[in-house]
């Protein structure tokens, strides 16, 4: 009997399988970044495959560390400061395996060394050392000493009747750890200063909240009569009282100095008083309740009146190449009184202050406290006030003394102020005064007053809007001479007796929403295209100039 053999249901022989032999292509491009102490990245080039590749295996040395689909992969659990050499294969499905990459050979970083010393006021355990599981509790206890960084415990109050005291240390950097709200250091003694800054140098004080006791008499929270290269960053400096004439936030001098992200309030007298500075910058602070001696008596303060002194900021002495920005300095508080938000002073016979730049800044007055000007400029040589805003019922700007010269404020705005800007009376002629690009909006006296001197005016919007002021007015005297073009009238009432000047516009400016502090210009406004070239590049809100054919009058373009 023959045999049949039936091949499948059908009856017919499968098709053969041909195996996968074949190795997908090495990857390429392996490079290693973020390399840290104990871990790194890695990442390659794509392999290639006549089948497809389905992973990429990772090698530490000859040790497989992982495997994965993707193109890149972090790399855990390493050593220190130690060498290693990293290489990639590729795999298919069939199991084939590449040849290796190129070799990546990668150094991890030092370990980090921790030695700061740490300060927990609330830790009572005994053998107190520094460290961060046993800390001392004061900075009596640990000393103060240069190239050394101390960390006090968020969220606690280090009361003491002994100063913080830096004087004569270098490299000294004095902050937080953990999360929480800045430490207290609340400083419950009297005499000079709660904080000693003298003859320091390279060191900060960051991320604390420093108090002194109204109870007790002070002269400044942080003093520093000298050094360099310091800083103090997003602090907290209040509750300062004195029996004398001073109770200030920041008294300092020195050379290199930066007071960044602070806020300073409950003063006595100054918010800070800065004096003798070269190369000096205050930048995104907030200065309030200064000079609370005016009327603060319920408060803690003495109230004496207008025989109180203080101001926001006072600079002093002979300084230079100062740059004040992005802060504000408020006086409307019911206890304030007296001086200025800003004040640029000197010995009378001081030829040295120069250059100074305050742009991007809020001053705040009012009216029924007698606070003066915003800003009072009684000496300098070549400062520039721009990109600022004044509110409030006083005035903005005076610049005066016969040793102020080659001043220009430009593109600032003055919103309901008594006068904007103010130039000479008694205290003499400063020259070269240029005023260019601002927007006088509401000032119910004039927009610019000159007595005894020069100015040059270009380019200003005045708009009184029903409130009575004048654009610019001319005490006259010995000496006036005014210069003034391309400058908006709300009507011709609002010229004044500095006259309209060339190129006048007469009528209403077209701001956009004053109310809500906008002060574009609307499409239909007089003011576009109407200024004259001044040689700026920049209006109120960063905008370039011009943005159309020129420039535009006021302190704001025209935004397309």
């Amino acid at each position: 009997m023959g045999l049949t053999f039936a091949f499948g249901r059908g009856g017919t022989r499968p098709p053969s399988v041909t195996p996968d032999i074949e190795a997908p292509s090495a990857p390429t491009g392996l490079t290693a970044s973020s390399v840290a102490q104990t871990t790194l990245t890695l990442t390659w080039s794509a392999s290639t495959d006549n089948v497809g590749v389905v992973g990429y295996d990772v090698y530490n040395g000859a040790t497989l560390d992982k495997t994965v689909t993707g193109l890149t992969t972090s790399i855990t659990g390493l050593t220190a400061n130690t060498q290693y050499n990293f290489t990639v294969r590729a795999k298919d499905a069939a199991g084939n395996i590449s040849e290796p990459s190129n070799v990546e050979t990668v150094t991890t970083l030092e370990p980090i060394v921790d030695d700061s010393i740490y300060i927990d006021p609330t830790n009572s355990a005994s053998g107190r050392n520094g460290t961060i599981g046993n800390p001392y509790n004061s900075f009596v206890e640990s000393g103060i000493v240069s190239n050394t960084t101390y960390k006090l415990k968020s969220n606690t109050t280090l009361s003491s009747t002994t100063p913080l005291d830096l004087a004569n240390t270098t490299n000294v950097f004095i902050t937080s750890y953990e999360e929480g709200d800045r430490p207290i250091f609340h400083y419950q003694g009297g005499g000079t200063s709660g904080v000693n800054y003298n003859n320091t140098v390279s060191s900060m004080l960051a991320n604390l909240d420093i108090m002194g006791d109204l109870s007790k008499s002070i002269m400044a929270l942080i003093q520093s009569y000298s050094g360099t290269n310091n800083t103090i960053y997003n602090c907290k400096v209040h509750n300062i009282r004195q029996i004398g004439p001073d109770g200030m936030g920041i008294r300092g001098g020195g050379t290199n100095w930066k007071i960044l992200n602070c806020e300073v309030y409950d003063c006595g007298a100054d918010g800070m008083y800065l004096v003798g500075n070269t190369n000096l910058e205050v930048g995104y602070c907030n200065i309030h309740h200064v000079n609370q001696d005016y009327a603060g008596a319920e408060r803690g303060f003495r109230s004496i009146g207008m025989s109180a002194p203080g101001d926001g900021i006072q600079l002093d002495g002979n300084w230079s190449n100062y740059h004040i920005h992005h802060t504000t300095i408020d006086r409307t508080d019911a206890w304030t009184g007296n001086k200025f938000c800003l004040i640029q002073s000197s010995a009378p016979t001081s030829n040295t202050n120069s250059y100074g730049l305050v742009e991007y800044c809020t001053f705040k007055t009012r009216a029924d406290n007698n606070v003066g000007w915003g800003i009072f400029a009684g000496f300098g040589d070549g400062i520039t006030y721009r990109y600022n805003t004044f509110f409030g019922k006083t005035a903005g700007i005076r610049v005066a003394g016969p040793a102020s010269k080659n001043y220009l404020i430009h593109h600032n705005v003055f919103k309901e102020c008594t006068s904007g800007v103010g130039i000479a009376y008694n205290e003499g002629s400063p020259l070269n005064t240029r005023v260019f690009n601002n927007t006088f909006y509401k000032c119910s006296l004039r927009g610019i007053w000159v007595d005894r001197t020069t100015v040059i005016a270009r380019n200003n919007i005045y708009y009184p809007d029903g409130a009575g002021g004048v654009g610019l007015h001319s005490y006259g005297g010995i000496g006036v001479s005014i210069t003034q073009s391309n400058c908006c009238f709300e009507n011709q009432e609002t010229i004044g007796n500095g006259g309209q000047g060339d190129n006048a516009i007469i009528g209403n400016p077209l701001l956009v929403d004053v109310i809500n502090n906008d002060f574009h210009l609307q499409a239909g406004s007089p003011c576009r295209n109407a200024g004259v070239n001044v040689s700026l590049t920049e209006d109120y809100y960063g905008i370039t100039i011009p943005q159309e054919t020129v420039t535009a009058i006021g302190a704001a373009e025209y935004n397309i």
